[in-house]
């Protein structure tokens, strides 16, 4: 990791490590538990995080047939953009990029079967188009809803206020903090009754 002054440094010492191990220490009964215990905890939330943005990258997400299309006609013509400009390269500029370990004539026979085989694929049908733009704040908050039962020993729960609807309550601050933390850009609101519900079925009492 590297620290705010650009430096490597350990997770501890990071932003977004010192950031979920304050807001676990906010917790009721942290206090009992080691420091490395309680780094060990924000780091599984920091871990979901990585795994939920993996998630939400393009290359994991399906996409209507005719915008795949389009992306891999994209594609086509900038490979073949790419060729023209190789193809105009003088000897100077080919000698310079061998002296570099790039052997020019085997990188245009890539480019040029990679071009090919895009130009022919086909395009399977998805499964269904993709529904859920909010894996990072599912994975983060599901992470943070385990570590808030194995700290506080109880469940996920909500105070709801009968007059102005707000919602409040100490998994809900926490929740609040870690996605603040981590930059989420998503209601922690929603996540937190979300997490309270399965939780119910997760930990049956």
């Amino acid at each position: 990791m590297i620290g705010l002054d650009g430096f490597p440094c350990s997770f501890a010492e990071s932003i977004w490590g010192r950031g979920l191990i304050d807001a676990i220490n906010t917790l009721p009964r942290s206090e009992r538990y080691r420091p490395h215990v309680i780094e060990a905890h924000a780091e599984h939330i920091f871990d979901a995080s990585d795994i939920g943005l993996e998630a939400t990258q393009n290359r994991n997400r399906p996409a209507s047939e005719c915008k795949s299309v389009g992306e891999i006609s994209q594609l086509v013509a900038q490979c073949e953009r790419l060729a023209r400009s190789i193809d105009g390269l003088h000897k100077n500029a080919v000698d310079a990029l061998g002296r570099e370990l790039i052997d020019m004539h085997q990188f245009q026979s890539t480019l040029a079967n990679f071009t090919e085989a895009a130009s022919t694929c086909e395009i399977g049908t998805s499964e269904g188009l993709d529904q859920t733009r909010k894996h990072r704040a599912v994975a983060i908050a599901d992470a943070a809803g385990e570590v808030f039962v194995e700290i506080t020993g109880r469940l996920p729960t909500l105070t709801i206020n009968p007059t102005t609807s707000k919602t409040s309550g100490i998994w809900f601050d926490f929740l609040t903090l870690v996605f603040n933390v981590l930059q989420v850009e998503a209601s922690p609101e929603s996540q937190a009754r979300r997490v309270k519900e399965l939780a119910k079925e997760k930990y049956p009492s």
